[in-house]
């Protein structure tokens, strides 16, 4: 069962992680966020894992991410 939050006020830190460990991240669920670090992702940037396209997307531009 997922957990929701809503955070009202305050700072999200997130660990960078590479796409690599970002794809081994153990069985993934829609809306599942992460921070990468790679330069095949734009640098620095938000991904979401989308179950219909059975991967992790960038946020800001809808791509797949790749290494």
């Amino acid at each position: 069962m997922a957990v929701y939050q809503d955070l009202t006020v305050g700072v999200l830190r997130l660990t960078p992680m590479t796409v690599e460990q970002i794809g081994s991240i153990p069985n993934p669920v829609n809306g599942t966020v992460a921070f990468c670090t790679n330069e095949g992702t734009s640098g620095r940037c938000l991904v979401s894992y989308d179950e219909t396209a059975a991967g992790w997307i960038v946020v800001e531009t809808g791509a797949a991410v790749s290494a």
